[in-house]
């Protein structure tokens, strides 16, 4: 409780909330791009992470990904790499190849 009570006295007071912050690695910002954007329906735009990440995903990480796509766990359309419904239900293990 004390926790709590401490966190809406610095709201009310205007002062920071976040007790502890950290700058991500440039790779670890690229990880969580892949992580989040995997888990939406519409899945990655290769083009865009590439523009802000400076890492073209399929020359780094297609041999390990190819698995995926033969399978039907991961979709490859034009810019786009999503996992299918199938691919839902074992994101956990795609997601390892980013790890």
């Amino acid at each position: 409780m004390a926790a709590t009570d401490e966190y809406i006295g610095r709201i009310q007071c205007g002062e920071p909330t976040a007790v502890d912050v950290r700058q991500l690695s440039p790779r670890e910002r690229l990880g969580d791009a892949l992580f989040t954007g995997l888990r939406l329906v519409e899945g990655i735009d290769l083009v865009d992470i590439s523009r802000r990440y400076g890492v073209d995903v399929w020359q780094r990480y297609g041999r390990e990904l190819d698995p995926f796509v033969e399978t039907g766990v991961l979709r490859r359309e034009g810019p786009r790499l999503r996992l299918t419904r199938e691919g839902m239900l074992l994101a956990h293990e795609v997601m390892a190849v980013f790890v």
